[in-house]
């Protein structure tokens, strides 16, 4: 009943603090979220790494992470924009269409599309060795209804190319997830 689900809400959510910060290294201390898998991507170009990992499952309302991490193993520095849109994330529902962004999603650094805006965001350095990592709540920025979705990312790095480097991005495989 009701009472059930009650208690069964903050275990569910501390459950998945523990594995979205990596604390929890066996599933067994996971049990009550039977569909918790957690889906990863990782893609190597010019020396760097982007991992992209969520949960497959999400309720309808919570939040929905997505986190992106970024590991240069390379011998040169790399550049990047610590702003959302850098990620370039591209997400389609079971019809392929792109859901309805939410303002938050259409405006400001959270922006998820890139129209190449007046004001230039900070440019940061990521030194050999260095890695950085966003993590995005795809819900604050799409309008997501139940369903069945697909993710990726095409990160840009070196854009724009401070002197000697060259531009580049990183396309990452799609992950499904699904919000019951």
């Amino acid at each position: 009943g009701m009472a059930g689900q009650m208690i069964m809400k903050p275990k569910l959510i501390l459950c998945l603090a523990l594995v979205l910060s990596g604390l929890v290294l066996t599933s067994s201390s996971c049990q009550s979220l039977q569909h918790g898998e957690i889906n990863k991507t990782s893609l190597k170009k010019n020396g760097v790494t982007v991992e992209v990992s969520l949960l497959d499952t999400f309720s309808a309302g919570q939040p929905v992470e997505m986190v992106v991490n970024v590991t240069n193993a390379g011998p040169e520095s790399v550049f990047y924009q610590p702003w959302i849109r850098t990620l370039g994330i591209h997400l389609v529902d079971s019809n392929g269409a792109m859901p309805e962004m939410t303002p938050r999603g259409k405006s400001g650094s959270d922006s998820v599309i890139d129209r190449g805006s007046f004001a230039t965001p900070a440019v940061e350095e990521l030194k050999p060795r260095e890695h950085h990592e966003w993590r995005v709540d795809l819900g604050a920025l799409f309008i997501l209804k139940s369903g069945k979705y697909l993710v990726y990312v095409k990160l840009k790095l070196n854009q724009p190319a401070p002197e000697g480097t060259a531009p580049f991005e990183i396309s990452t495989d799609p992950l499904k997830f699904v919000i019951q």
